[in-house]
Order: C-alpha cells, then structure tokens, then sequence
C-alpha cells in the first residue's frame, strides 16, 4: 500500500540502525511530518468498520507541520556548512526521510542510506548527495521583473504536476478559500511563538453562512482538522462583547480531543475574557463527546433566553408595524407587506433585511427595522440578510443585534445538549 511505503526507511532502516543501534533519530520537524503520515495511514484504517473500534481516538502532535520545501531547504542549507561526515549523516537522513514516498523497485541510494545511519563514509554522502539532486520537488514563485512569463495550468487533481503554492503568486487573497488557509497558515505559525493571530470574527460568520463545503474548505464527507478549526473558534470567542458562532466549526472538527488542547493553549496566551469563554466552550464540547447535557451554564442560558425574546418580539410584529404609521418608523407598501407575509410565515425575515440594506430610505427609519427585524430571526434561511446587516458601516445598534442572534441560532442548531435547571 502507497501510504506504507516510507516505513521502509522509518522502521527497518534509519529507525532500528541509527535509534537502535548508535543512538541516534531524526529532528523534530521531520519526526511531527513522519507521525502525521503515520496518523494519516490509521485514520485511512478507521474507514473500515472491522478495524474502526480499535482506532476511534487517533492522538496527533500538536506541533505545526513545517512544509516540506521549507524544511528541506532549512536541512540542505545546514548540510552546505556541516563539517565532520556524521553531521552530514543525520542531515541527509533527516532529508531523505521527508521526501515524497520511495517507488516500489528498491532505489540504487538505499543501501547507502542504511551505511550512512550506521558508520557514515565520504563516499555514500556524495553519492546520496548527488541522488538528492534528482529527488528533490520545485515550487515556481511570481516574481515581479521575471522576463517572460512560463505558462501554467492550475490542475490540483493531477499528482505529477510541479508544486506551485497560492502565497508564492498571490500577493493578496479575495476569494474565501484562499483567505480561510492564509489565516490557518497564520494563526498556527504565530501560536507556537505564542502569540495569538487569529482571523476577523466576521470572516467566521461568513464561513457558517457560506458554508464549508460551498466555499470549498471541505470536500463531501469530509471533516476540518483542530489546526484548522481552533483559530476561527479563537476568534469568534476573543471578541469584545457578544461573541461569534463556533459551534458549527465544532460539529466539523474530526479530533476533538487535539481540538481541546490547542484551545488550551490558545487560552494560555490569552486574556481573562477568552480564558473563561474558552472554559465555557470546553465544557460544550465535553457535553457533545459524552452525550450529557450540560446543566446550569450561563453562557449557554442566554442562548436559550434569546430565544425567548425572539418568540416574544414574533408575536408582536402586527403591533409594531400598526405603531409604525404613527412614530414616523413607516415603511414603503411594498416592504410593508412582506412584513405581514412574514407576519404568516410566508416570507423570511432574513429575505427582508436584505432588501432593507439595499433600500434607499430614510436612514433611521431604515436602520430601525433591519434591527427589530434581526431580534426576529429564528431560522438558518435568515442568515445571509444577518450577514449583509453586520457588513453596514457604522451602525453599533444593528450589529449588536446581529451578533446576538447569530450566536444565539449558531448554538441552537449546533451546539451541545443544555438542561436549565429552576434554582431551589
């Protein structure tokens, strides 16, 4: 099997005769690449429903992965200045075992490979050097006075064309997929400093409007990784005030046991405000592992409180559009009566504010509505027209009551089990 095939190198070469044998191993970077291909080939085990019991829980380092030209420019850079041929040794080793996957005819440099993590000798460097040579993958790079430029085609499926890496031609990212990466790539690469780079807020709102597999984060079936999830969880808990949505982010992640302990580490770092929400969240994805509701949260309370006052403000909208016509809040007929649809369940509220952030209005009046209209939404449907409200420039009053219902419809489709219990 292709997955298997670096175990030839892991286990019975560099592994049992430099570990074993001379006491020696691979660095660390390249140790967290070879245990994620080993967790890669368990997870690919658990997809059978014989062997899936035995391997429910597949523990991963928590370390970023360092990318594999990065890493292997960093080794070959330090094998130009090595001197003595045991450095050299373990330099080769290290990039020999990060390499893409040795073809099934045994290759002339691995029984150089096995010498060298043993006794190393001039000749088997040089020669393991110069097979390096024809190894090594390339990455094009734009560069801004380049001459004439080679043609390209983008083909992601094809696995023999040469690596080209989105930040290597891009000096800017529009589009959401581009941006969801750029801020994992960040937000991890910052987090080992210990330092908090998280994406904006109200970029996660548009992921769980968009939706993950409509903008291309995830394919069918498929689940997002800790390191992707924890920094738009992170940033939707860091914020000021009312809070993001996260739960739908949650109900994606595949490991929540690693989720866990990189919003731990996340809270380390951070301030008192993200310390508790994050222990609040803890406690929900705990619920969600066990299947127990959780009793008596007050962050999950106001979810639940919120609904309330949605259901409330519901029953009154004929009440507060008869009141319209005599506080100067009145609304064009035709709004007027996509109100009263809704007023029926004929029509979304979401739908409406959409139109009413389009609408040339009167200002207040406009702005009135679209806010009493988002303390109404209780559906998914509603959404897009949240998002739109949110997007307006210097409206506090609205936005407040956008994020409190996209909180509030965030945890009630998707987070945990909660039991209010009346106080004795």
């Amino acid at each position: 099997m292709e997955p298997t095939s670096f175990w030839k190198l892991l286990t019975k070469r560099f592994t049992r005769a430099g570990g074993l044998h001379a006491g020696r191993g691979p660095n660390r970077s390249t140790c967290i690449i070879l245990a994620n291909k080993v967790c890669d080939f368990l997870k690919q085990l658990s997809m059978s429903e014989r062997i899936r019991p035995y391997v429910a829980n597949i523990p991963t380092p928590h370390d970023n992965i360092v990318e594999y030209s990065a890493l292997l420019t960093e080794l070959y850079d330090k094998l130009t200045v090595a001197k003595s041929n045991m450095e050299k040794a373990s330099l080769l080793t290290n990039m020999y075992l990060v390499l893409p996957d040795i073809p099934e005819t045994k290759p002339e440099w691995l029984d150089s490979l096995e010498r060298l993590s043993v006794t190393p000798k001039s000749s088997d460097i040089i020669f393991l050097i110069k097979s390096l040579a024809t190894a090594t993958s390339i990455t094009f790079r734009k560069v801004s006075q380049g001459g004439t430029p080679i043609p390209v085609k983008i083909d992601p499926s094809n696995p023999d064309a040469i690596l080209i890496s989105p930040h290597y031609l891009k000096s800017e990212f529009t589009n959401a997929l581009d941006r969801f990466h750029a801020d994992v790539a960040n937000a991890n690469g910052r987090l080992k400093d210990g330092v908090l780079h998280l994406p904006p807020a109200l970029f996660t709102v548009e992921l769980l409007v968009s939706g993950l597999e409509e903008t291309g984060v995830l394919g069918d079936g498929e689940m997002l990784t800790p390191h992707k999830a924890w920094p738009f969880i992170v940033a939707s808990l860091e914020r000021a005030g009312t809070s993001g949505p996260y739960w739908f982010l949650i109900r994606k992640t595949g490991d929540l046991s690693q989720l866990k302990a990189l919003l731990k580490q996340a809270a380390q770092i951070g301030n008192e405000r993200l310390k508790t929400n994050i222990s609040s969240c803890l406690s929900g994805i705990n619920a969600i592992e066990t299947k127990i509701p959780i009793i008596n949260n007050r962050m999950y309370e106001d979810a639940l409180k919120q609904m309330e006052i949605i259901y409330t403000k519901k029953t009154k909208l004929s009440d507060i559009i008869k009141r319209s016509h005599l506080n100067g809040k009145q609304l064009p007929l035709e709004i007027e009566g996509l109100l009263i649809a809704a007023d029926n369940d004929d029509e979304s509220f979401g739908g409406i504010i959409s139109q009413l952030v389009d609408l040339e209005f009167i200002e207040d009046v406009r702005s009135y509505w679209i806010k009493t209209l988002c303390e109404m939404c209780d559906r998914e449907e509603d959404l897009p027209g949240i998002l739109k409200a949110l997007k307006m420039a210097d409206k506090s009053s609205v936005h407040t009551a956008a994020r409190k219902i996209v909180k509030t419809l965030d945890f009630i489709y998707n987070g945990p089990e909660v039991i209010v219990a009346n106080p004795t």
